[in-house]
């Protein structure tokens, strides 16, 4: 049986302006919830299927915070964050619970069988 929270609120202390070419966000509200809902839908409210992530999201949006502060690439960060997403998202099609090994390792292989070379190393390097 899924787990259904309701959302009365965005918080928007879990969203963060990046400075980069086009008006971009990191939502960290995001990530808490299952299937990466738009902020938009977020901010209205309404059921969504808690994904039992807190700790390690608000850990990572620490780092960024923390990176901000220190004068770190908001390009980079966003790449960070859209890179979590789609991890976050294949975990939840995949019904794994996100950072552990088993998941970790699944989503590499997926990366290995459906993209050519990305996650692969170059053959000097095996």
């Amino acid at each position: 049986m899924s787990k259904v929270e309701y959302l009365s609120g965005w918080q928007p202390e879990l969203c963060i302006q990046l400075d980069i070419h086009s008006i971009q966000k990191a939502d960290f509200n995001r990530f808490l919830v299952k299937h990466f809902p738009s902020t938009q839908l977020l901010q209205q409210g309404g059921h969504f299927e808690d994904a039992d992530r807190e700790g390690a999201i608000l850990q990572l949006k620490k780092s960024f915070d923390k990176a901000i502060e220190e004068g770190g690439s908001h390009h980079s960060l966003y790449q960070v964050f859209s890179t979590a997403s789609l991890y976050l998202r294949w975990c939840d099609k995949q019904s794994v619970n996100a950072f552990t090994q088993c998941s970790v390792e699944g989503y590499m292989s997926h990366h290995n069988e459906g993209s050519p070379g990305f996650w692969k190393f170059p053959p000097n390097l095996t």
